[in-house]
């Protein structure tokens, strides 16, 4: 429909249509590749924050797929651009990216430009149209504005200064056009599209609730006051407000483009999952590839979170259905490909007459931790599978299994490329690494050295963070959304309430530079904080359970006094838990890659990447704050891997992945191996870590 009244505003034959997009903000968990939305016209215009121009490549991967699709693509550039960059270094990569033999001349950037669209009466202006920042409210602004921290040198001088020269050249184009417009026939008069970043006008512009805030001049200007005439400007486009609207102007139309985001769905911690994942297909060395995955979670919601009996009813009911639906997504015995399975032994004849299928190298199912019953009807499923084909099984570590799904992840993605564009057959990320597994059950940080070597630098004294998270969502959010739930999720669902425009609700997110400015308290509108754990210690542990229980005493409070928690102080409420966890978490991250830095200079010996994973890790304002911090706090070369959320979260396909690198090392279990209540990871532990319990034989 917006796209439908932008077109309307144009006179003459053809209409180029224009599908726009602002706001992305795609540098927020990398999502330039993954990022989708469908073609709904022939041009494509991105006003601005689009992402970062420092991560170059994918940005670049991003551009080329909407060449690919729309042809002409119109590129106006925003401040997020030009983060971990100087203006100069980010026009310079914008400049290049539009020379860029992949996109065959149709990126047109938008940096001062002007651009008549062929066949028609369109004009094009663009340009960032930075804000004016007056100096009463320089120093407020120039304190709480990412620009001035993530840009390089950027000063309001510097800010002021792009404006003025945004501004002069627009007012001079759009006098030139009106000029062209007095001596050209009816028929011929230019219609003038203006795209900028920021917001032309300081009123109308934002959200309702910020239209006074004392930093709106970081966002928009009052230009439009400037322009003696618009009579030749149709809509101006713009975006950065974070805010969609539509107003006129002086009678003139103007059209604020609509901001799309992805979501994710993720699975429950109490599934009954199944997955077959295969390595090496297609004989494309180090690749994977996963047949078939899929998951039934036990509704538990009555009694809002994991019901252990339910879940033992649910995983007894549909296992064995899972199992029989995964049979014949097996790769056929004999196919295209030359994988051909001759031995009769080796091949699964199926009852509904279909080609035979190759029957699996090994079985494995999670031993442990967690609760033994309900482990021990996939354990018991897993050996009886064994017995009858009559091949190896695996009893997997479910959190090895968790620190391990990267390295499924980045053999997925040389499976869906191929051997030809693959530099190297090792599997990523390489040992030695960090890892933190957050979930309901776990919050520990650990360094892996080999697939069975971990050491646990840090645990939860109390409640595993995903705890924490769900517990202050039962008090926090509307009750409507507590009965409406579909999944006992709870920390997701606070995560989709505090942030219900995903990234750009956090896309300015700052922080704390150093461990002092981490412990201040900050104190919200309504007088509340949340004291961060452990503030006056570097003792490499965690704690949530005071963030949780903060929380719902001030819910609580609220209540018995008879005040109403309105949504907005419930949502500042959410933001605030979440942003504590997860600095909390950072910290001690941090504090343990200082103890980690190789004294030696061995190069070798240095830890150069932090996996995330587990299913707290699903959260996107988590990867933002670990990143932010890293960066700030001297880490910025470490890279961060969390799976996609899919894999994230409990599931079948990681439990294989381990099992193969178990497998792949020599290992397998006896089929006496019981499930597993308490097993950790550390060799240095009463129970010797992965290898320490019994059950463990050379393949």
């Amino acid at each position: 429909m917006a796209l439908q009244r932008l077109r309307t505003f144009f006179s003459g034959k053809p209409k180029p249509p224009f599908h726009i997009l602002s706001d992305l903000h795609l540098e927020v968990d990398q999502q330039y590749a993954s990022f989708e939305f469908p073609v709904c016209a022939h041009y494509l215009i991105l006003a601005g924050d689009v992402g970062r121009l420092a991560d170059y490549d994918a940005y670049l991967y991003f551009l080329q797929k909407q060449v690919e699709r729309f042809g002409t693509t119109f590129l106006v550039l925003g401040n997020h651009e030009f983060y971990k960059e100087s203006f100069e270094s980010g026009i310079e990569k914008a400049r290049r990216l539009e020379k860029e033999p992949c996109l065959n001349g149709q990126l047109i950037l938008l940096h001062q430009t002007r651009y008549d669209i062929p066949d028609s009466n369109v004009t094009i202006l663009g340009c960032t149209l930075w804000s004016r920042v007056p100096g009463r409210s320089s120093d407020d602004i120039r304190q709480k504005i990412q620009d001035f921290h993530q840009i390089k040198d950027w000063s309001i001088d510097d800010h002021n200064a792009a404006h003025d020269a945004d501004s002069e050249w627009l007012i001079r184009e759009l006098e030139a056009i009106q000029e062209e417009n007095q001596r050209a026939g009816k028929d011929q008069k230019r219609s003038v599209l203006v795209v900028t970043h920021h917001a032309p006008l300081t009123q109308l512009t934002p959200s309702p609730r910020n239209e006074n805030s004392p930093l709106s001049p970081a966002f928009a200007t009052d230009i439009l006051s400037d322009i003696p005439k618009l009579d030749g400007v149709k809509a101006w486009v713009f975006g950065h407000t974070h805010y969609s609207t539509e107003f006129k102007y002086r009678g003139h139309s103007r059209y604020l483009p609509s901001k799309l985001f992805t979501n994710f769905d993720v699975c429950a911690s109490d599934d009954t999952s199944v997955a077959i994942v295969e390595k090496n297909p297609n004989n494309i060395p180090g690749a994977a590839k996963v047949h078939f995955l899929e998951n039934v979670t036990a509704d538990s919601r009555e009694y809002r979170g994991i019901h252990p009996i339910l879940a033992l009813e649910s995983h007894q009911e549909n296992l064995a259905k899972l199992v029989g639906k995964a049979l014949s997504h097996l790769p056929e015995a004999e196919n295209k490909n030359g994988n051909t399975v001759s031995d009769i032994s080796r091949q699964i004849v199926l009852a509904d007459g279909s080609s035979p299928r190759r029957k699996p190298d090994f079985i494995s199912a999670t031993r442990g931790p967690g609760m033994r019953s309900n482990l021990s009807t996939g354990l018991d499923t897993g050996k009886a599978l064994s017995v009858a084909w009559q091949i190896p099984f695996v009893g997997v570590h479910h959190m090895q299994a968790h620190l391990l799904t990267p390295r499924l992840v980045s053999s997925l993605n040389r499976g869906q490329t191929g051997s030809a564009t693959t530099t190297t057959t090792e599997t990523t990320p390489e040992f030695p690494f960090l890892s933190i597994l957050v979930s309901g059950g776990h919050s520990i940080l650990v360094k892996s050295k080999s697939i069975t070597e971990h050491e646990v630098m840090a645990s939860s004294t109390d409640i595993a963070i995903g705890e924490s998270l769900d517990k202050a969502a039962r008090d926090i959010l509307p009750s409507s959304l507590l009965q409406n739930a579909k999944t006992t999720m709870y920390g997701k669902a606070l995560e989709q309430f505090a942030f219900p425009n995903g990234g750009s609700d956090y896309a300015d997110y700052r922080p704390p530079m150093t461990r002092g400015e981490e412990v201040i308290k900050r104190e919200s509108p309504w007088g509340w904080s949340i004291t961060t754990p452990f503030a006056n210690t570097r003792h490499l542990q965690f704690s949530f359970s005071s963030i949780a229980s903060a929380a719902g005493k001030l819910v609580s409070l609220k209540e018995k006094t008879g005040q109403v928690m309105f949504n907005d102080e419930r949502i500042a409420l959410a933001r605030e838990v979440m942003r504590v966890c997860f600095e909390h978490l950072a910290s001690r991250t941090i504090i343990a890659l200082e103890a980690l830095k190789p004294k030696t200079g061995n190069s070798n010996e240095e830890v150069k990447t932090l996996v995330v994973s587990g299913g707290v890790a699903a959260n996107k304002f988590l990867m933002t704050v670990l990143r932010s911090i890293l960066d700030v706090r001297g880490f910025e070369h470490v890279k961060i891997l969390a799976p996609p959320p899919y894999l994230c979260t409990d599931n079948a396909a990681m439990i294989g992945w381990a099992g193969i690198e178990m497998f792949e090392a020599g290992w397998c279990s006896d089929l006496s191996v019981r499930a597993l209540r308490k097993w950790t990871l550390d060799p240095r532990a009463d129970d010797g870590g992965v290898l320490g319990p019994s059950g463990w034989r050379k393949c």
